[in-house]
Protein backbone atom coordinates (compact mmCIF):
# COMPACT_ATOMS: atom_id res chain seq x y z
CA UNK A 1 0.00 0.00 0.00
CA UNK A 2 1.06 3.49 -0.83
CA UNK A 3 0.37 6.28 0.91
CA UNK A 4 0.35 9.55 -1.07
CA UNK A 5 -0.24 13.10 1.20
CA UNK A 6 -2.91 10.07 2.64
CA UNK A 7 -4.52 8.75 -0.02
CA UNK A 8 -4.04 4.90 -0.63
CA UNK A 9 -3.32 3.11 -3.31
CA UNK A 10 -2.21 -0.58 -3.99
CA UNK A 11 0.73 -0.96 -6.23
CA UNK A 12 2.43 -3.95 -7.94
CA UNK A 13 5.68 -3.69 -6.56
CA UNK A 14 8.30 -6.34 -7.50
CA UNK A 15 10.86 -4.89 -4.83
CA UNK A 16 8.97 -5.52 -1.73
CA UNK A 17 11.87 -6.40 0.61
CA UNK A 18 13.23 -3.30 -0.09
CA UNK A 19 10.71 -1.18 1.55
CA UNK A 20 9.79 -1.12 5.10
CA UNK A 21 6.58 0.45 6.37
CA UNK A 22 7.36 4.07 6.78
CA UNK A 23 10.41 5.00 4.67
CA UNK A 24 10.31 7.84 2.02
CA UNK A 25 11.29 6.42 -1.00
CA UNK A 26 10.54 7.46 -5.02
CA UNK A 27 8.65 5.03 -7.30
CA UNK A 28 7.84 5.27 -10.44
CA UNK A 29 4.82 4.22 -11.84
CA UNK A 30 2.86 3.10 -14.65
CA UNK A 31 -1.01 2.68 -14.62
CA UNK A 32 -2.76 0.15 -16.23
CA UNK A 33 -6.49 1.08 -17.12
CA UNK A 34 -8.91 -1.63 -18.26
CA UNK A 35 -13.30 -1.39 -18.10
CA UNK A 36 -13.10 -3.45 -15.30
CA UNK A 37 -10.11 -2.63 -13.44
CA UNK A 38 -7.29 0.08 -12.66
CA UNK A 39 -4.09 -0.86 -11.15
CA UNK A 40 -0.82 0.62 -10.40
CA UNK A 41 2.68 -0.71 -11.17
CA UNK A 42 5.38 0.71 -9.33
CA UNK A 43 9.40 0.57 -9.86
CA UNK A 44 12.47 1.62 -8.73
CA UNK A 45 14.08 3.21 -11.49
CA UNK A 46 13.43 4.44 -15.07
CA UNK A 47 15.16 1.79 -16.76
CA UNK A 48 13.04 -0.96 -14.83
CA UNK A 49 9.39 0.81 -15.73
CA UNK A 50 10.99 1.35 -19.42
CA UNK A 51 11.77 -2.71 -18.97
CA UNK A 52 7.87 -3.23 -18.19
CA UNK A 53 6.40 -1.35 -20.92
CA UNK A 54 8.83 -2.79 -23.14
CA UNK A 55 7.61 -6.45 -21.63
CA UNK A 56 4.06 -5.57 -21.55
CA UNK A 57 3.79 -5.06 -25.36
CA UNK A 58 5.21 -8.57 -26.32
CA UNK A 59 2.59 -10.62 -27.74
CA UNK A 60 0.79 -12.80 -24.83
CA UNK A 61 2.19 -11.32 -21.65
CA UNK A 62 -0.13 -9.10 -19.81
CA UNK A 63 1.35 -6.61 -16.69
CA UNK A 64 0.59 -9.16 -13.89
CA UNK A 65 3.39 -11.08 -16.03
CA UNK A 66 5.80 -8.18 -16.40
CA UNK A 67 5.84 -7.70 -13.27
CA UNK A 68 6.29 -11.04 -11.83
CA UNK A 69 9.34 -11.85 -13.89
CA UNK A 70 10.69 -8.27 -12.70
CA UNK A 71 10.41 -10.03 -9.13
CA UNK A 72 11.46 -13.00 -9.75
CA UNK A 73 14.47 -11.56 -12.01
CA UNK A 74 17.23 -9.32 -11.46
CA UNK A 75 17.41 -6.53 -14.10
CA UNK A 76 20.83 -7.02 -15.66
CA UNK A 77 20.21 -10.54 -15.80
CA UNK A 78 17.12 -10.42 -17.55
CA UNK A 79 18.64 -7.63 -20.02
CA UNK A 80 21.64 -10.21 -20.75
CA UNK A 81 19.38 -13.63 -21.18
CA UNK A 82 17.52 -11.73 -23.44
CA UNK A 83 20.12 -9.94 -25.71
CA UNK A 84 21.72 -13.75 -25.74
CA UNK A 85 18.71 -15.22 -26.31
CA UNK A 86 18.93 -17.82 -23.41
CA UNK A 87 15.67 -19.54 -23.59
CA UNK A 88 16.29 -21.52 -20.38
CA UNK A 89 16.76 -18.80 -17.98
CA UNK A 90 13.36 -16.89 -19.24
CA UNK A 91 11.48 -20.09 -19.12
CA UNK A 92 12.38 -20.59 -15.04
CA UNK A 93 10.42 -17.63 -14.44
CA UNK A 94 6.76 -18.04 -13.29
CA UNK A 95 4.35 -17.95 -15.13
CA UNK A 96 6.49 -18.38 -18.56
CA UNK A 97 7.09 -21.29 -20.77
CA UNK A 98 8.70 -22.25 -23.68
CA UNK A 99 6.12 -20.37 -25.98
CA UNK A 100 6.18 -17.33 -24.01
CA UNK A 101 10.24 -17.03 -23.27
CA UNK A 102 10.70 -17.34 -27.58
CA UNK A 103 8.22 -14.65 -28.02
CA UNK A 104 10.26 -12.57 -25.19
CA UNK A 105 13.90 -12.92 -27.24
CA UNK A 106 12.10 -12.34 -30.78
CA UNK A 107 10.13 -9.03 -29.74
CA UNK A 108 13.15 -7.76 -27.42
CA UNK A 109 16.49 -9.15 -28.67
CA UNK A 110 18.57 -6.22 -30.16
CA UNK A 111 16.02 -3.22 -28.63
CA UNK A 112 17.25 -3.57 -24.60
CA UNK A 113 19.88 -0.68 -23.58
CA UNK A 114 21.46 -1.83 -20.58
CA UNK A 115 25.17 -0.48 -19.45
CA UNK A 116 26.64 -3.14 -18.35
CA UNK A 117 25.75 -5.45 -21.02
CA UNK A 118 25.20 -3.30 -24.56
CA UNK A 119 28.21 -1.32 -24.53
CA UNK A 120 29.84 -2.26 -28.22
CA UNK A 121 32.95 -3.41 -26.92
CA UNK A 122 31.37 -5.32 -24.31
CA UNK A 123 28.99 -6.96 -26.76
CA UNK A 124 31.84 -7.47 -29.56
CA UNK A 125 34.06 -9.03 -26.68
CA UNK A 126 31.15 -11.40 -25.90
CA UNK A 127 30.41 -12.87 -29.08
CA UNK A 128 34.19 -13.06 -29.93
CA UNK A 129 34.32 -15.39 -26.49
CA UNK A 130 31.03 -17.20 -27.62
CA UNK A 131 32.37 -17.89 -31.42
CA UNK A 132 35.11 -19.34 -28.96
CA UNK A 133 33.38 -21.64 -27.29
CA UNK A 134 31.43 -22.53 -30.15
CA UNK A 135 34.00 -23.48 -32.18
CA UNK A 136 35.57 -25.75 -29.41
CA UNK A 137 32.09 -27.41 -29.66
CA UNK A 138 30.48 -25.93 -27.10
CA UNK A 139 26.51 -26.21 -26.92
CA UNK A 140 24.11 -22.09 -26.04
CA UNK A 141 23.04 -23.96 -22.82
CA UNK A 142 26.33 -24.18 -21.82
CA UNK A 143 27.57 -20.85 -22.87
CA UNK A 144 24.62 -18.84 -22.04
CA UNK A 145 24.93 -18.62 -18.18
CA UNK A 146 28.53 -18.27 -18.51
CA UNK A 147 28.32 -15.47 -20.50
CA UNK A 148 26.09 -13.70 -17.92
CA UNK A 149 28.22 -14.62 -15.49
CA UNK A 150 31.37 -13.19 -17.71
CA UNK A 151 29.46 -9.86 -17.39
CA UNK A 152 29.89 -8.74 -13.70
CA UNK A 153 34.03 -8.78 -14.62
CA UNK A 154 33.77 -5.88 -17.29
CA UNK A 155 37.77 -5.21 -17.57
CA UNK A 156 38.83 -8.32 -18.72
CA UNK A 157 40.75 -8.48 -22.09
CA UNK A 158 39.61 -11.02 -24.95
CA UNK A 159 41.97 -13.71 -23.98
CA UNK A 160 41.32 -13.17 -20.44
CA UNK A 161 37.05 -13.40 -20.69
CA UNK A 162 37.72 -16.70 -23.04
CA UNK A 163 40.16 -18.58 -20.09
CA UNK A 164 37.10 -17.69 -17.72
CA UNK A 165 34.97 -19.07 -19.43
CA UNK A 166 36.82 -22.19 -20.18
CA UNK A 167 37.84 -22.08 -16.43
CA UNK A 168 33.79 -21.68 -15.48
CA UNK A 169 32.69 -24.60 -17.84
CA UNK A 170 34.88 -27.32 -16.61
CA UNK A 171 34.28 -26.53 -12.99
CA UNK A 172 30.24 -27.36 -13.90
CA UNK A 173 31.09 -30.36 -15.03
Amino acid sequence: MLDCNNIGFKVYYPHIGHVNVGDDVMIFTYMVVKEDDISLYGFENEEELNLFVKLINVNGLGPKTAINILTYSNYSSLITSIQLGDIDYIKRLPGIGAKTASQIILDLKGKLVDAQVEKKEDLNRFNDVVSALKSLGYKNSEINPIIRQLSSNPDLSDQEYLRLALKMINNRG
